[in-house]
């Protein structure tokens, strides 16, 4: 059953367009002082599409 959701999940990544994004930040037990890296996801399969750095003032402006 886990190779079967594996290979839909492959081939669902494959043929996505990735048109709807979701921006996410990874939530760690230590967090970086000069700022966090967003990553940037797509809603429909799960993939991630790229990351970012930002700091902290910009992080809190960009993402109230």
């Amino acid at each position: 059953m886990k190779i079967r959701n594996r290979i839909l999940g492959t081939f669902k990544r494959l043929l996505c367009r990735h048109t709807e994004y979701e921006y996410r930040r990874k939530i760690q037990h230590y967090h970086n002082l000069q700022g966090e890296t967003v990553y940037k996801f797509c809603k429909k399969c799960g993939k991630i599409i790229g990351s970012e750095f930002m700091s902290n003032e910009e992080f809190l402006m960009r993402f109230k």
